[in-house]
């Protein structure tokens, strides 16, 4: 539903903040996948780096 589709303001509102709500959970979805992404790089770059320290 669009919000310009909406006749009552108070339901227009709740439309609006209902996309927002949903992008700003996407947004911060996509930043935690991103962080998860680079712990698993640095764990890996980590572990070659201990790998070389022992030889």
């Amino acid at each position: 539903i669009v919000s310009s589709e909406i006749s009552d303001p108070v339901e227009a509102k709740r439309a609006k903040n209902t996309e927002a709500a949903r992008r700003s959970r996407a947004r911060k979805m996509q930043r935690m996948n991103e962080l998860e992404d680079r712990v698993s790089q640095l764990l890996k770059e980590n572990e070659l780096l201990k790998q070389r320290l022992a030889q």
